[in-house]
């Protein structure tokens, strides 16, 4: 491929996915559901690129040949229906033209109703019914705002850090204030598992269609935590929080499409599908934002209803709850079930710290981060891999260094490859072709090397292990992978 990948071109990434499910039911649920497994013949690495081993080092024998323009919805349209979809098969039955079952228009009576819709479908009983809080979308946005804090604390400097290197935001971007912004205006409603208070967006005259969809995930969340527990969110590490987050997150929108599967008529299902009400401040509130914080902010709702969709399907509510007494640890299992249970040791850092340098964070770089990664490159998602998701089938451990010397900053990454599933290292030298611009001639002693403006990318692939540096020069980047 060539290097022709403009350099100063921006774009605005695409409208949020945090809201994709209001389109699902009406598309058989196709869209939401993008957990085909990557299936390749038996190899270590899969990879598509012609390559020799010079002194344990991986050499390409020509460029990385990847097809770009990531699409969130292209990917949806390429996976082919799997077998979760059969757990419909009795709710989809229930899609009829009659009048709703639900005629009154008093909220008490329409929440009694959904929540006994929801415990008939979840399988759960309420010890008791939460009595919902309806607030304006602007004090929804201060009470989510609220629990974010406005400091920057040294985490938050550092992951901004982290993202401008890895080119996935703008050096300008406030990471703490956009996403605080973006996720406040997002958010249609919450439950509480401390307070037990469930608070959701609207009026409390009646509930529309819409606020009975929302209302029906936010009444799962109260239900599971009634009578499950929900998952505990507080970790060192965030795979692991990202992975809880999903299962309770995909457990509340499937059930909400079971809940409107069987309870809806088409008439409003297809009100959902193009309702515009209560959606706008979720879509516009993320135009502009960067692509990676959209992709966070809806990845346990779209990745995560698609994990509890296959446990569904395997074992039904059963193997759902079991789940919430054995949550998944890590992102790869959400983004391919078929890995559920399996564990992902951290591998050890091989690192070389050059003198004056220190390391201000280790933190794990899951399955999504490298997702994100080579989906995302310079915010531009026209520029990324175009199979990033099925791509990061690949990861089999990971983790991130941060290192500081004085005002210079680097970062290195290390990912383990998992056996017979795309090769790591030929899509992480894709993604740098469109990350740093510029070709540079890498020693023997790496796989690949580029660069932009302010930073050198280095690449070395040895054995299972992809490694790679962005550091301010050449000469920094090659000791850190010194000892790799």
């Amino acid at each position: 491929m060539s290097d022709n990948v403009p350099d100063n071109e921006s774009e605005v990434p695409p409208k949020s996915h945090r809201r994709l499910y209001l389109l699902i039911i009406l598309l058989t649920v196709v869209a939401l559901i993008s957990g085909a497994f990557y299936v390749e013949s038996a190899s270590e690495t899969n990879s598509q690129v012609p390559y020799y081993m010079q002194g344990g080092v991986r050499q390409f024998t020509k460029e990385p040949n990847v097809e770009r323009g990531f699409s969130l919805s292209k990917t949806n349209e390429q996976t082919q229906l799997n077998a979760c979809l059969m757990a419909f098969t009795d709710f989809q039955a229930s899609i009829k033209t009659q009048p709703s079952p639900l005629g009154s228009t008093d909220v008490n009576d329409q929440i009694a109703y959904i929540a006994a819709g929801v415990a008939k479908t979840r399988g759960l009983d309420f010890k008791s019914i939460p009595v919902p809080e309806f607030v304006s979308a602007e004090e929804m946005q201060k009470r989510v705002s609220s629990s974010i804090s406005d400091e920057k604390s040294e985490d938050d400097k550092n992951t901004q850090d982290e993202l401008v290197l890895l080119t996935l935001v703008p050096q300008s971007t406030d990471i703490n204030s956009t996403f605080k912004k973006a996720y406040s205006s997002s958010v249609l409603g919450f439950y509480d598992p401390k307070s037990k208070k469930l608070v959701v967006l609207g009026g409390n005259k009646s509930l529309s269609t819409d606020d009975q969809f929302v209302m029906a995930h936010e009444l799962d969340h109260a239900v599971t935590d009634s009578a499950i527990g929900q998952p505990k969110l507080k970790s060192g590490d965030p795979e692991a929080v990202g992975a809880k987050m999903s299962l309770a997150e995909g457990d509340a929108t499937f059930e909400m499409q079971l809940y409107a599967l069987q309870f809806f008529t088409r008439s409003q299902l297809e009100e959902i599908a193009n309702s515009s009400n209560s959606t706008e401040v979720s879509e516009d509130s993320l135009i502009g934002a960067p692509a990676i914080i959209q992709n966070a902010i809806s990845f346990p709702y779209s990745e995560g209803a698609n994990f509890v969709c296959h446990l569904y399907e395997k074992g039904g509510w059963k193997a759902v709850n079991a789940a919430y007494k054995k949550p998944p640890r890590t992102t790869v299992e959400i983004m391919f079930p078929d890995r559920y249970g399996k564990s992902y040791p951290m591998p050890k850092d091989e690192f070389l710290v050059p003198k004056g340098w220190k390391k201000a964070e280790t933190s794990t770089f899951g399955a999504s981060d490298l997702y994100q990664l080579l989906a995302y490159p310079r915010n531009m998602p026209k520029l990324g891999l175009a199979d990033a998701r099925s791509r990061s089938a690949g990861w089999a451990g990971g983790f991130l260094d941060y290192w500081k010397n004085g005002n210079q900053k680097a970062i290195g990454v290390t990912i383990k490859q998992q056996p017979d599933a795309p090769d790591v290292c030929e899509s992480i030298a894709g993604w740098a072709i469109a990350a740093y611009p510029t070709a540079e001639n890498a020693r023997a002693s790496a796989t690949y090397q580029r660069s932009n403006a302010n930073s050198t990318f280095v690449l070395r692939c040895t054995g299972d292990k992809v490694h790679f540096v962005v550091a301010p020069s050449a000469s920094t980047a090659y000791t850190f992978l010194d000892k790799t």
